[in-house]
């Protein structure tokens, strides 16, 4: 046997994600699907059985919120200047390019960012899966993932044969 036909066999299904010396993937093995991290000098494989699943959780990133109110408070003087000049106290024009700009960095960084964080969570532990941010990604990902999950789990969830009940006791006097 070679040693190419005893390795597993791995299919990626997330793409990179990462900052700017780090990335994650995500791959599928043959019943399980590995995480990996890498930055400079070292990577890190975490390995999730698809039978040890329990769920997976989808939360709102903390980047989106504050994303959200920087864009919020930088946008508010624009808009009472704009509310202020538009009765008559001057030329408009500045404080609509300044509005716009702040409209297109809050749309342009919603649309970058990672809105969503997504967690495994098996009976030992609660990891999250880097690669996955932005919803997309994250339906694309359960939707792969779901029917390879429910296949390992199919027998486990089964509960034991109940005993058949016992005879009922015959009485002799009757």
């Amino acid at each position: 046997m070679s040693a190419r036909a005893s390795k597993p066999a791995y299919k990626r299904i997330s793409g990179l994600a990462g900052g700017v010396a780090t990335h994650a993937s995500l791959w599928l093995g043959d019943g399980h699907f590995m995480q990996v991290r890498a930055s400079i000098g070292q990577e890190r494989y975490q390995r999730f059985f698809l039978k040890d699943i329990q769920a997976f959780l989808v939360r709102p990133s903390k980047v989106c919120r504050v994303w959200l109110v920087v864009c919020a408070l930088l946008a508010l003087p624009g808009v009472g200047m704009l509310a202020w000049m538009m009765s008559g106290a001057g030329d408009p024009t500045g404080w609509m390019i300044y509005c716009c700009a702040i409209l297109v960095l809050a749309v342009g960084g919603m649309l970058g960012a990672r809105t969503r964080r997504v967690y495994v969570v098996t009976a030992v532990q609660t990891t999250q899966l880097h690669p996955l941010s932005r919803p997309r990604k994250i339906n694309k990902f359960l939707a792969r993932v779901r029917p390879l999950i429910e296949e390992a789990q199919a027998g486990l969830n089964t509960p034991p044969p109940m005993p058949s009940p016992a005879p009922e006791p015959t009485d002799p006097t009757a």
